[in-house]
């Protein structure tokens, strides 16, 4: 890391970088890191425990706009998809909930 840069910093980079040079899987894998997340959620107001909890949309329409299908059933496919190749129940593929 060069002299004078946080991590944060650093991270903002990566994050450009791959916004600019990568597919929406790799920028959403940068997105998927326990360290940010938890940023994240202790920030976040109360709310119910859903498929789409505010993380998730959040990385979920990010990748989505960054995909070239760049449809909202894509996203919803794209999220079943993950979650069966991580061993869970697939979610149903209807755009309605996200």
């Amino acid at each position: 890391m060069e002299q004078g840069h946080s991590p944060s910093d650093r991270r903002r980079q990566i994050v450009r970088h791959h916004a600019k040079n990568s597919n929406a899987h790799a920028f959403f894998k940068l997105l998927d890191d326990p360290e940010l997340l938890q940023r994240v959620e202790s920030t976040m107001p109360k709310h119910r425990l859903r498929l789409f909890p505010p993380t998730e949309t959040l990385s979920m329409f990010l990748a989505q706009a960054m995909n070239a299908d760049q449809s909202c059933q894509n996203a919803v496919n794209d999220l079943s998809i993950k979650r069966s190749c991580d061993g869970l129940r697939p979610n149903s593929v209807h755009t309605g909930a996200y």
